[in-house]
């Protein structure tokens, strides 16, 4: 669904294990140069395709930045890691920053970690940080 305003939101859930998932991917401009993913809900193999469309239709754009906010409650299942990964891959491919808001010190920030991803990520604590910090 599209706004008047240009923000993209997508709601879906998908039955695993008896009980529905359901991610929020929410994608807006803040500046020209700087591009907002908002994430909530749980990322795993099954929910993980709409972010990935999500964020290619966001790194078409060649914004400076892309941040991936993880809204609270955000759940990184093990089977959503390469999920993220792929979003690294592409933004790295344009010449594009890419910033998580919302992962450090979480459950998202030890699975990248363990799986040897963490250093593809600029970790920030909100939005305003990660657009700082790329100036």
């Amino acid at each position: 669904m599209r706004s008047h305003r240009g923000d993209e939101s997508h709601h879906w859930s998908f039955p695993s294990r008896g009980r529905p998932e359901l991610l929020t991917v929410r994608a807006h401009e803040t500046t020209p140069s700087v591009r907002v993913v908002r994430l909530c809900g749980q990322l795993n193999h099954d929910t993980a395709p709409e972010l990935d469309r999500v964020v290619a239709r966001q790194v078409t754009a060649k914004p400076r930045l892309l941040v991936l906010d993880l809204v609270e409650p955000f759940w990184l299942r093990p089977d959503g890691v390469p999920a993220l990964v792929r979003c690294a891959f592409a933004a790295h491919r344009a010449g594009i920053a890419l910033s998580l808001v919302g992962a450090e010190g979480t459950e998202a920030a030890r699975r990248l970690e363990a799986a040897g991803w963490s250093e593809m990520f600029r970790f920030h604590c909100s939005v305003g940080d990660a657009i700082k910090s790329a100036d």
